[in-house]
């Protein structure tokens, strides 16, 4: 049973830090941005 949702988990996981990864990217952008406003 486990062994079944493995290749599951996996790709939950992947999707997980690909999700992350555009999360950081997008704040990163933000911060840009609002430290150029800020000046």
């Amino acid at each position: 049973m486990s062994s079944a949702l493995l290749p599951q988990k996996k790709q939950i996981l992947t999707e997980l830090k690909s999700d992350n990864q555009r999360l950081k990217d997008e704040n990163g952008a933000l911060i840009r941005v609002i430290s150029k406003l800020s000046k």
